[in-house]
């Protein structure tokens, strides 16, 4: 699919691992105390056998307010929460943590692992993407160079000829037309010329063609 694609694919892999895969979360319930004593005195309640919920009461605390759900831990705000967190096996509850918002007690009651995808299941995808932004941006320096060229008193067949523009498959020449409404490509706007341009119109069968410059001035 072109030189150096299998490479180009395997490094965008590495750059976009982590947003490629489906990260641990963890479901959290969280107490916050003014201080670290309080805080202290509650997790021994709790290791004791205290529940959550019914600290939570004690303290005039909802559900909603405990509760954090099921989270990965780039959806906590607070690193210092997040990293005892994500460091306490199921069922853990654990030591004070002095957060942003005053020190804290977590407790951990579900973790739901993470997902690594493999190049191989994800390789076609970004295989495609490299190809298609390669085409864009051949097609826009071909249509740089067209418009080069006509500024500098080139006819369109000139210009064509000049930037490597093969002449259309089916007629074998390049007739131009002009466009009444504007330079614009309808299959593929990536190849839309200024106004005092030909209108560009693919004649080629797929897209995927006229991406690799078969484009037709007809």
């Amino acid at each position: 699919m072109g030189h150096g694609l299998d490479e180009d694919a395997k490094k965008m892999f590495e750059q976009r691992r982590d947003k490629l895969g489906t990260p641990e979360r963890r479901q959290l319930s969280q107490i916050v105390f003014p201080n670290a004593d309080e805080a202290a005195a509650a997790r021994a309640r709790l290791t004791s056998g205290l529940s959550f919920e019914d600290l939570a009461k004690e303290r005039g605390l909802s559900a909603s307010d405990v509760d954090l759900g099921m989270i990965a831990k780039s959806a906590i705000i607070d690193t210092a929460i997040a990293d005892a967190a994500f460091s306490l096996p199921s069922g853990e509850i654990s030591q004070p943590v002095q957060g942003r918002f005053g020190v804290a007690v977590v407790k951990i009651d579900k973790i739901e692992p993470g997902v690594e995808p493999s190049y191989e299941s994800v390789a076609s995808g970004l295989k495609k993407e490299i190809a298609m932004e390669r085409a864009r941006k051949s097609v826009a320096d071909l249509r740089d160079k067209m418009e080069d060229e006509r500024g500098g008193g080139a006819s369109v067949i000139e210009a064509a000829q000049n930037s490597g523009l093969p002449p259309s498959p089916s007629t074998r020449s390049i007739a131009p037309a002009v466009s009444p409404t504007g330079s614009w490509c309808p299959t593929f706007p990536a190849v839309s010329m200024s106004s005092r341009s030909l209108w560009q119109r693919c004649g080629c069968r797929q897209r995927s063609d006229c991406v690799q410059h078969r484009l037709c001035l007809v």
